[in-house]
């Protein structure tokens, strides 16, 4: 039986005031109603006693709230003795039944019981103040919690410390249990993905929580976001270790969808010094964490990887790591374990930015020494709708990091600057910086992923999804679940279609215009200015139109400028395009560029594709 649901109340107080209200009457004042599994802050917002912090910067209102402790409190009745098993509380709670203190624990992973008598009770559940932590300019050997660090303050996500019952409470539930499961693939010392007899190169994502109040459920949204990661053509996903240990229903969707999950432990790298405590007393807490957490999730095939956590400056020899190390090889002892990422040369992590005109494609096709780039992104704009319900319309411009609300949505990603930089200057509204970003951030991160693959390199581009909606991210998924333009780039490298290998897709100042590739060079008209099996070459003069493309056979296509920059594409003419019965049409005489309608498609004169859309929109369609 679950105590989930609406059947509880919640108060907040400061310093040790809430042990004068564990045993008050029910209907006493000044309680509020809550939800378990949840979170603190998102019973607030509920009650109307914070704002939506999801919303402009009202994150920033809601910092007080764990330096409180909370009372969580529900009625129960028991017919016969009975165990009140509570599968996760955030981060350290003392228990009371009628009053007296039945239980303490510590430890958001791990699960705890209460034993209840026969007869009607009411249980309270202390959640203490959050502990200190680091946030993501701090120093990792300060840390001695075992406990999301993102919620301290991320690139991606602002201060929002989670505090709860955020995993359900059950009465006389049975414990799963069982011995590990044959994981359906491993990793390889070479970083390949092992599946019988078979390997595969690492084509990933990186996860991030779903939200950054991570105990609300949201399983509707996990499931979208790992159907979204499958149908990419995907085999990995790497939970990232600023995060969670992920919850049982992320690893049932998996184990169904067929994906391979690289899990890391709760541990992650600091902007000044990046060591994990060798601290006796939190070396002892991993470990004993790490004995239930391993027992659990080891009973999913899905479960490929263990490893101690994001970039780390340790190995096998840190105590913190040691200490993992030897709880997953007592427990199970099949699966790969990597004490950090990136370990290494063979493992590599960055740049997550994209590098500009000239030197981007340059970067992704020098040889690298890598077998598997484990973290590597490209930035850019969220989609329209999650904006405009992000920020008020008298706040969205400009969209750079001199307006204090773009700071605070994402400021590390917001690279306004280069994206006017590589559109010449010119971009003076803001669907169009939006519309620039994205295709950067398309352009850019399709090219790198290409590359990586080219060299037979696994890629696991940084990230998909988003646990805050900001303004700016180098997700390719935005908050909501709707993918941005990226993610289609990606999914069509994943998927096998051909590449080609350039230098650059502004030609401005070079004589010529060399491709790597099997395909031909059309102008805006489609007209064909040369074609080529392994090599496609053209004399930039030879070359109508300012726009023009590359075109591999009608499988992938890459938009190029004429000019230095890809100011070009702000002046292109319109062209006719329909949508009528799932299929996009270009009736008219020029080439429909960035079409976006459930894919990216650059749509030549005289094109039909079928689509699955209602609706579409691109640079000049």
């Amino acid at each position: 039986m679950k105590l989930d649901g609406d059947g509880w109340q919640l108060r907040g107080f400061l310093g040790d005031e809430w042990q004068w209200h564990v045993d008050k009457p029910w209907d006493a004042s000044g309680w509020l109603p809550a939800r378990v599994p949840g979170s603190v802050m998102d019973d607030l917002v509920r009650a109307g006693e914070l704002p939506a912090l999801y919303f402009e910067r009202n994150s920033r209102q809601a910092e007080w709230v764990p330096e409180r402790a909370w009372i969580y409190r529900t009625r129960l009745s028991v017919d016969s003795a009975s165990v009140v098993r509570f599968e996760g509380v955030d981060h350290e709670a003392t228990v009371f039944l009628d009053g007296g203190e039945a239980a303490h624990h510590v430890g958001c992973f791990t699960p705890f019981d209460v034993e209840v008598p026969a007869g009607n009770h009411l249980l309270a559940v202390v959640v203490h103040p959050a502990p200190a932590s680091e946030p993501q300019v701090g120093r990792t050997s300060r840390v001695r919690v075992h406990k999301p660090r993102m919620s301290y303050g991320w690139d991606f996500c602002p201060r929002l410390v989670q505090q709860g019952i955020w995993r359900s409470v059950t009465l006389n539930e049975p414990v799963p249990t069982g011995v590990p499961a044959t994981p359906r693939a491993t990793l390889d010392a070479d970083y390949r993905l092992v599946r019988g007899a078979e390997k595969e190169l690492v084509k990933g994502w990186n996860w991030v929580p779903v939200d950054a109040l991570y105990g609300v459920p949201r399983s509707e949204k996990v499931e979208r976001l790992l159907r979204l990661a499958a149908s990419s053509g995907a085999n990995l996903i790497r939970v990232w270790g600023g995060g969670l240990l992920e919850s049982e229903h992320f690893y049932d969707v998996c184990d169904g969808l067929g994906l391979a999950v690289w899990q890391e432990f709760s541990q992650s790298s600091s902007g000044m010094e990046s060591v994990p405590s060798s601290d006796p007393a939190f070396v002892e807490t991993l470990a004993a964490d790490a004995r239930q957490i391993v027992s659990r999730l080891a009973r999913h095939p899905s479960l490929a990887v263990w490893c101690g956590g994001n970039e780390l400056d340790g190995d096998d020899s840190t105590p913190a790591l040691a200490a993992l190390r030897s709880v997953v090889r007592e427990l199970d002892p099949v699966r790969t374990w990597l004490p950090t990422s990136p370990l290494g040369e063979a493992d590599a992590h960055g740049p997550w930015e994209h590098q500009g005109l000239s030197a981007h494609n340059p970067h992704y096709d020098a040889p690298a020494a890598c077998r598997l780039h484990s973290e590597f992104g490209v930035e850019g704009m969220t989609n329209r709708a999650a904006h405009e319900a992000l920020i008020a319309d008298e706040h969205r411009w400009p969209a750079d990091r001199s307006n204090p609300v773009y700071e605070h949505l994402g400021a590390w990603w917001n690279n306004a600057p280069l994206v006017q930089e590589c559109f010449g200057g010119r971009i003076g509204d803001l669907e169009t910086m939006r519309r620039a970003s994205q295709w950067l951030q398309y352009d850019g991160l399709r090219y790198a992923v290409e590359a990586r693959l080219r060299q037979g390199i696994g890629v696991i581009p940084w990230q998909l999804n988003e646990s805050y909606p900001n303004a700016w991210c180098t997700a390719v998924v935005d908050w909501r679940g709707e993918p941005k333009p990226a993610y289609w780039g990606v999914r069509r490298a994943y998927l096998g279609a051909p590449s080609a290998q350039f230098a650059t897709c502004a030609w401005g100042g070079r004589d010529e215009v060399r491709i790597a590739g099997a395909g031909r060079i059309v102008d805006l008209h489609g007209n064909e200015v040369a074609r080529g099996d392994g090599e496609i070459v053209a004399s930039l003069d030879a070359i109508s139109t300012d726009v023009f493309l590359v075109d591999l056979h009608g499988a992938n296509r890459y938009v190029m400028s004429k000019s230095e920059t890809l100011a070009p594409l702000l002046d292109l003419p319109s062209a006719r395009v329909k949508l009528r019965g799932g299929v996009l049409r270009n009736t008219g005489d020029v080439a429909a560029i960035g079409i976006v309608c459930g894919d990216v498609i650059d749509l030549l004169p005289g094109e039909e594709r079928a689509v699955d859309a209602e609706t579409f929109e691109g640079w000049n369609a």
